[in-house]
């Protein structure tokens, strides 16, 4: 009689999904971007993981909100958008919504206090006007529950 959702990256083995699946309602799952090399630099590690566990649970069935961060220099094009669309309909990923999320460096100031320098301040939100653009291009690959923010 509890509802549990699990937002995550993905990037976990693939046996945790394995075991949680029969006790999730929904997934908040990230997508960054496609471009393994990009997913390297800003994140650290590759994606290969956490796309063979988004196919996992979406063949599966299980109930998926997919959640995008969008930061112009790393993902904020049409081109990455397209790419992420084409692999969401490639893949048959069972989406229940898109939620793009515009970046944004609200704890940004908190690195000052620590002594610690900020990395993300060479990046940006898209305008609103490309967000528009991309809740576009997803409505129009057949994705209806599309919105900006989360």
């Amino acid at each position: 009689g509890i509802t549990v959702t699990v937002d995550t990256c993905g990037f976990a083995p693939y046996e945790n999904f394995r075991r949680i699946l029969p006790y999730v309602d929904t997934f908040l799952y990230d997508i960054k971007t496609m471009d393994n090399d990009v997913h390297k630099k800003y994140m650290g590690m590759g994606n290969e993981q956490i796309l063979k566990n988004l196919e996992y649970i979406s063949g599966k069935g299980a109930r998926i909100y997919i959640r995008i961060p969008v930061v112009r220099e790393v993902n904020g094009s049409i081109e990455d958008m397209g790419a992420i669309i084409d692999y969401l309909k490639e893949k048959q990923i069972r989406v229940a919504n898109v939620n793009l999320l515009p970046y944004h460096n609200t704890g940004s100031g908190k690195y000052e206090k620590l002594g610690l320098t900020y990395q993300g301040a060479d990046l940006h939100a898209p305008s609103n006007d490309e967000m528009e653009q991309f809740v576009t291009l997803f409505k129009e690959a057949g994705f209806h529950n599309v919105k900006i923010g989360g």
